[in-house]
């Protein structure tokens, strides 16, 4: 999740006592060295719950990214079984915390005078989020030559979303709830009629061809709706408007002197998610095929621990990408926030081990990434030994990143290498400024 950080009033980031800016230090490369030598400022952040639901979220991402290539053959339908019911916790919950917290950083940082938070930093970051999604995209879609640079990963959605956001704020409530009822109502009859020529061939990365995605509608489908991505541009726009509606006055509220009016918030909150869910449910009385049919095999093999009973399909609401899936994550993202804010921002109270989740959730970016590294990794362990290794490892990279933040300044995460981009790329466009000529 990406936040503006909370800065003084002259737009900068506060500094130790006693350290004077890189744009100060004497001598050619010192202003480098006293970037990277700088740990990260912890951010400030306005809203506890946050950290806490983004690092419950990455906890869960990484069980099921390792889980289902470390899982025997034999339990590998109770794995996919179980992604699909903690999928909210997965790239929806992330992606939605993304979005929260531009809202909550934005609204900090322009507290202080008044202002809007300078766009340089947050497109500087956004510059970052891509190269590290275009890596991704190179591990992930490397099959589909040039085309693998539009591929939506979830870091590359982010990046997008935090360009995004500025200007989605702008539109009216009104025009925002249009958009959502239009991606809606087109979603189904526009991504059947993009899907028709690739759906013969089989919906993965694997089967696609750059040949393929030369056909117009199936460029189309790839751009917008492919169900092998982790979030499809077109369905997944739904993430950032409602987002935006729901919970625009709670990063407002947020403040000691608001504390009843934010706890009406949670309750409002709250009642809009158990709304999603249950329209989600309502409008999901069908089956329908996963449109990735690797994962609908995967989740029907036999198994002696779980096989999905119904070959024909899932209900909507757990297929990835339609709308009826967004509104039920959204929904079950709604009921978590308002329960944990509910605790957090309105009772003042702390939950068990707080710190090493919120750490986790500060270092989401880094385990992002671990995840993809450990699931390069096939062990096929059997289930009791599964869980003896990846309960353990789960508990050692939480205690990692707790460590890596309250002892380590986070020096050498991918936090911090974005923090360093966008120091190093500020102090050099602040020269190239200064050179110019008036």
């Amino acid at each position: 999740m990406v936040e503006e950080p909370t800065t003084d009033p002259a737009g900068q980031r506060p500094r130790a006592p006693g350290r004077e800016s890189p744009r100060q230090s004497g001598g050619h490369g010192s202003w480098f060295l006293d970037i990277i030598k700088r740990k990260q400022t912890k951010p400030v952040r306005s809203l506890v719950t946050l950290d806490t639901l983004k690092g419950i979220s990455i906890i869960t991402i990484l069980y099921i990214h390792v889980g289902n290539v470390w899982c025997a053959p034999d339990f590998i339908a109770l794995m996919k079984f179980q992604w699909y019911l903690l999928d909210f916790l997965g790239p929806a919950i992330y992606l939605t915390l993304s979005v929260v917290g531009n809202m909550a950083g934005s609204t900090g940082q322009g507290a202080r005078d008044g202002s809007s938070p300078r766009p340089r930093r947050r497109l500087l970051k956004a510059s970052f989020l891509l190269i590290y999604g275009e890596i991704i995209n190179i591990l992930t879609a490397w099959r589909q030559g040039i085309y693998h640079v539009t591929a939506w990963n979830v870091i590359t959605t982010i990046a997008v979303f935090t360009l995004l956001m500025p200007y989605l704020l702008r539109l009216p409530k009104l025009i925002r709830v249009a958009l959502l009822v239009i991606i809606v109502t087109t979603y189904y009859p526009f991504m059947e009629w993009a899907i028709g020529a690739i759906l013969p061939h089989g919906v993965s990365l694997s089967t696609t061809t750059p040949a393929m995605l030369q056909d117009p509608r199936t460029i189309v489908y790839w751009l917008l709706f492919y169900s092998d991505m982790m979030t499809p541009v077109y369905s997944w726009l739904v993430v950032p408007i409602a987002a935006s509606l729901i919970f625009e006055r709670v990063v407002a509220l947020n403040r000691p002197e608001t504390k009843d009016d934010l706890r009406g918030e949670m309750k409002r909150v709250a009642l809009i998610g158990l709304c999603l869910v249950m329209a989600s449910i309502l409008t999901s009385l069908q089956f329908i095929p996963e449109y990735n049919a690797a994962f609908l095999e995967s989740l029907t093999a036999p198994s002696p621990y779980f096989t999905w009973p119904v070959p024909q399909g899932l209900p909507p609401f757990l297929v990835r990408h339609v709308p009826q899936y967004l509104f039920y994550c959204i929904g079950m993202e709604c009921l978590l926030f308002s329960g944990i804010g509910w605790l957090q921002l309105v009772k003042g109270k702390r939950l068990p081990l707080e710190g090493q989740v919120n750490a986790m959730g500060q270092l989401s970016v880094t385990v992002f990434a671990l995840s993809f590294v450990l699931s390069m990794w096939q062990l096929d362990l059997p289930l009791a030994t599964f869980y003896l290794v990846m309960i353990p490892m789960l508990v050692l990279v939480t205690a990692c990143c707790w460590v890596w933040t309250s002892r380590l300044g986070r020096v050498g995460t991918i936090e911090w290498l974005m923090d360093v981009h966008v120091a190093v790329l500020s102090h050099l466009l602040d020269g190239r400024q200064k050179r110019s000529p008036p």
